[in-house]
């Protein structure tokens, strides 16, 4: 029984990750990336990496700025490529005294 309620807590988190969406933005429009996040409220988008042949970035983006939750984590605005260009969205990032972590 004890062991029950020590995992149970990690079971929740475990969940809770899993349940994000994974998009890979290079293959969708701005508008398209905008209405995915707008429904999901976050999800990690991906895209291929400039520096790497055939690896894949991911990072996760929310929908508005009361996405990222509580400080340290702050909403920035970041441009991203999609397949008509670029768009902005929001990413959370950590930030410190000396600016941001991430």
């Amino acid at each position: 029984m004890k062991r029950l309620l020590m995992i149970l807590p990690l079971l929740l988190v475990v969940g809770q990750a899993a349940a994000i969406e994974r998009h890979d933005m290079s293959k969708m429009t701005c508008e398209e990336v905008k209405a995915a996040l707008q429904s999901e409220h976050s999800a990690i988008l991906r895209s291929p990496s400039s520096r790497v042949p055939g690896m894949m970035r991911s990072d996760k983006y929310v929908s508005d700025r009361l996405s990222c939750g509580a400080p340290p984590n702050w909403p920035m605005d970041t441009k991203i490529k999609t397949r008509d260009g670029s768009c902005v969205v929001y990413r959370c990032s950590q930030r410190t005294r000396n600016g941001p972590l991430t």
